[in-house]
């Protein structure tokens, strides 16, 4: 199966991209507020860069919860000098022994990326003017 799902931050490329290049302990957290899950492991492959798009390649596997596990990319692209467009894209295989019917699933997880990508945007959007310039040392976009 496949989910796929957007969201736009009011935010600059340059301000928020770094977050993507640190610790993948932060999309945890949002991960696991968003679907409810008891534990979230949230495996982050190397980001890459692809024209003016930053890469974050991604698998999620929510214990306690419905949810099956997802692999896909998290995209994220400037719009203009101030809005990103960020974009998620996974397949996932539905486990026929759940009781849960597939279409149920399936509307559950497009829930879980929404709110996701909902929390992912307002962690965005609430990065302060004092960290646009704040790089990690050897953390170049």
């Amino acid at each position: 199966m496949f989910v796929r799902d957007f969201v736009h931050v009011e935010r600059p490329f340059e301000a928020i991209a770094p977050r993507f290049l640190e610790d993948p302990g932060w999309l945890e957290t949002l991960l696991s507020s968003a679907s409810g899950a008891t534990a979230v492991r949230c495996k982050r492959g190397t980001v890459r860069r692809r024209a003016d798009t930053l890469v974050v390649p991604m698998h999620w596997a929510l214990d306690g919860s419905s949810l099956p596990a997802l692999d896909g990319d998290l995209a994220i692209v400037p719009i203009d000098p101030v809005r990103c467009h960020i974009s998620f894209e996974a397949t996932y295989a539905l486990d026929v022994e759940r009781v849960q019917p597939p279409h149920v699933t399936e509307h559950t997880v497009e829930a879980a990326v929404r709110a996701f990508l909902s929390r992912l945007a307002e962690a965005l959007e609430a990065i302060g003017a004092d960290d646009e310039h704040q790089r990690p040392p050897g953390k170049e976009i």
